[in-house]
């Protein structure tokens, strides 16, 4: 009943089972679609990771997921399409000093982290472009009053660089005079 998409090989990669988590995520209507599926057919995952996994390494790759791939691959059947971002991690199972034995699979669908991060970086580049072109001196002070940004703007009407006053206290630039008193 995990959240989280789960698969589980045999020492061959064939698919031996997976949880309703795992067929939501990939679009699945029923885990006899997919079993037998082949780990190492697989183009989400790069030839040295396959490498990896048949030395018996653990590997955790993020990836692109395109289910239009998937259809034109004719890999198994899905009601899915477009893209999703996922995070992957393959462990190869063995008993020790043993054989491989398997692989467990478990598959997040981080989509939905992505995109914020991806907005949350349009967003910080328009609030950097605004500040930069700004016709206002412009100062960014940590909770520690230190210094972390300031404008073109400020640097010039100061006469500093930005490297001379980062990290500094934002105080102490404002008053200069009154440290040296």
């Amino acid at each position: 009943q995990s959240p989280i998409a789960i698969e589980i090989y045999d020492s061959n990669g064939k698919l031996l089972d997976a949880n309703p988590a795992c067929l939501e995520l990939f679009g699945v209507q029923k885990v006899e679609e997919i079993r037998g599926f082949d780990l190492f057919a697989d183009p989400n995952i790069l030839v040295e990771d396959k490498a990896r996994l048949e030395n018996g390494e653990q590997v955790f790759f993020e990836s692109t997921f395109d289910f239009e791939l998937v259809k034109q691959l004719n890999l198994y059947p899905t009601s899915r399409s477009g893209i999703c971002f996922i995070d992957c991690l393959i462990t190869p199972l063995k008993k020790a000093g043993e054989a491989l034995t398997g692989y467990l699979v478990h598959v997040r669908d981080v989509t939905e982290r992505r995109q914020f991060a991806q907005a949350l970086e349009r967003s910080e580049k328009r609030f950097r472009s605004l500040i930069e072109h700004s016709t206002d001196a412009i100062t960014l002070i940590d909770g520690r009053g230190r210094v972390i940004y300031e404008s073109p703007i400020t640097q010039h009407l100061t006469g500093y660089a930005a490297e001379e006053r980062l990290g500094r206290s934002g105080f102490e630039l404002i008053y200069p005079e009154d440290l040296t008193a």
